[in-house]
């Protein structure tokens, strides 16, 4: 069974995902048979980071619903158990049980159930990890200089290319799930491996025949698919991905429409993350790098989390598909799991496997006025420029007030007279050249409502009527109305504000924002939602909210009617 990393309604559970583990504090290298691509300089860190935060807010968001959206979880459920290999005919034809039976059982769900969670919340924890790495590479570019630390970076990106590597390895075995049930496909596998466990042992393997020497010799998409499938038990590395990537940006439109919604999302996820690790950089396989502790901690707590929720009963919970679909059902799952480990480890189960909640890009800070300064009573003082005159003789101790005696020559002796005991006036010199500026005054606030000078500016974007009052419903849970998901689209897209839409295939779109106007060019990535109605919830509207302030600072105090 496999660890995964990248989450997706196609093949998202049905097994466990796991890491490579690494002994601790070693290095590691992967040299034999690894293809290395000469490309192996890294795109700037900065610009790099804010692609993987983009991801962790996507994947915080879906994880999100595994905890509070049933109908979400259900789906997922649904969909991992129709790509299941007790699904596949044996090599006589038969089959170990249904669809409906296998929605019907409690042992299963419950199992698919662990999957899913532990899967989902194992890649949200890479992609945190992935984050870190490359923010440390920022702090340490701008804090020792590019050329100083550049042993340090180097290091550091090699362990966020081997997590990358593991996540393009983990997706490429959802895709070969999938593609088992696709037409073409489906009679050139056969389940073997039927094991006591009802419903998760079965395993399926291609089968060798002359239909399948030729599939491999064509150069269509779905001798692609099977070449892939091939590679099943062992390590997908780069150059295999980067070979599949190329036939499907060759696949035509009737190739594509044979796959599905979910094995195209799930290619199209591959596609994204492989992009993501070429602007990494490929890592030289025959380079050995030091294994940083997060990368250790990654392995082993990822399997340590999925020892507690086998141990989580939730059996008692899960009785079919429909009590799936309830609310109070996902709370007892959680429930158990929380409590579990809560009592073991003293953590979440999200922190354990390594997610940390990313700081805010954006922090506007609250309205606080400083109160009004005093100004302080000033007394008066002797001119600066005034030079420096001794004190007389006869002035009598503890007198403060100065007597004014004429400038005293280097020879000890006055320019007027050679006594000390008349003093004379000194004439005061003309300054003929500028004048001097009278010292500083302080101020008190005029009102309340004056701007404090150290809040952020927050821009003003002017949208119409109707477009402020879906913002509104968007920003506030009580105002009635719906959003659509087009018209979220539309808006943001608009002129005004200037986001720009990238959709290819697949039920994942991205919203751009505009260089330079918003504190961060984190991409917005977005699920589509398919039918005619693409009304968002009201937990996908709180979501779209969130991600708005926390990523670029934006409320519904930046948008005025025009």
């Amino acid at each position: 069974m496999r660890y995964i990393t990248r989450l997706n309604l196609s093949g998202i559970g049905s097994e466990p995902a796991r890491l490579y583990s690494i002994p601790m504090g070693g290095g590691y290298n992967d040299a034999p048979g690894y293809v290395h691509k000469p490309q192996n300089t890294a795109e700037p860190a900065s610009v790099l980071c804010q692609l993987a935060r983009a991801e962790v807010s996507y994947l915080e968001s879906y994880t999100t619903q595994l905890r509070t959206n049933p109908t979400f979880v259900q789906a997922l459920v649904r969909s991992a158990a129709e790509i299941r290999p007790e699904l596949i005919p044996d090599k006589n034809g038969e089959t170990v049980a249904n669809l409906q039976q296998m929605l019907a059982n409690a042992e299963y769900l419950s199992k698919e159930v662990r999957y899913i969670f532990h899967n989902s919340l194992l890649e949200l924890g890479q992609w945190s990890l992935v984050t870190r790495y490359l923010d440390d590479i920022v702090k340490l570019e701008e804090s020792g200089g590019y050329k100083k630390t550049e042993i340090d970076r180097e290091n550091l990106l090699n362990n966020a290319r081997f997590i990358v590597e593991q996540a393009m390895e983990i997706i490429a075995g959802r895709i070969n799930r999938s593609s088992r049930k696709l037409e073409a496909l489906e009679r050139l596998f056969v389940r073997i491996c039927d094991h006591k466990e009802k419903w998760t042992g079965a395993t399926a393997e291609p089968v060798h025949n002359n239909e399948a020497d030729d599939l491999l010799l064509s150069k269509s998409f779905n001798g692609a698919l099977y070449c892939l499938a091939l590679l099943v038990g062992e390590k997908v590395k780069p150059h295999h991905v980067e070979s599949f990537i190329e036939s499907f940006n060759r696949a035509t439109p009737k190739e594509l429409d044979t796959l599905g919604i979910y094995l195209l999302e799930n290619i199209t996820k591959l596609r994204a993350v492989f992009d993501f690790y070429k602007r990494l950089g490929f890592r030289d396989p025959r380079a050995y790098f030091s294994v940083h502790k997060g990368t250790e901690n990654l392995a082993d707590n990822g399997a340590l989390s999925e020892k507690l929720l086998r141990e989580a009963a939730i059996e008692r919970h899960v009785k079919n598909i429909a009590a799936l679909g309830t609310e109070a059902v996902l709370r007892k799952i959680w429930a158990e799991i929380d409590s579990l480990t809560l009592k073991r480890e003293h953590t979440t189960l999200e922190k354990l496997i390594g997610y940390e909640k990313l700081p805010a890009r954006w922090f506007i800070a609250p309205h606080i006025p400083r109160p009004p300064r005093l100004e302080p009573s000033r007394k008066t003082s002797a001119d600066v420029r005034t030079p420096y005159t001794p004190l007389s003789l006869k002035t009598p101790p503890g007198e403060h007030e100065p007597v004014k005696l004429a400038p005293v020559l280097y020879g000890g002796i006055s320019r007027t007279s050679d006594t000390a005991d008349e003093p004379s006036l000194r004439k005061e010199k003309v300054k003929t050249s500028g004048v001097a500026a009278p010292p500083p005054t302080l101020s008190v606030p005029a009102s309340n409502d004056q701007i404090e000078e150290d809040v952020p500016s927050k821009p003003i974007l002017c949208v119409k009527k109707f477009q402020y009052d879906l913002l509104e419903k968007l920003y506030k849970p009580n105002v009635k109305g719906l959003v659509r998901q087009r018209d979220f689209i539309e808006l943001f897209t608009s002129s005004n504000i200037g986001f720009s839409l990238e959709q290819g295939n697949g039920s994942r779109c991205t919203l751009y924002p505009p260089p330079g106007k918003f504190i961060s060019r984190q991409p917005f990535h977005m699920h589509i939602i398919h039918g005619r109605k693409d009304e968002l919830d009201a937990r996908c509207e709180h979501d779209y909210a969130t991600r708005l302030t926390t990523d670029y600072g934006l409320t519904l105090d930046n948008f005025v009617v025009a």
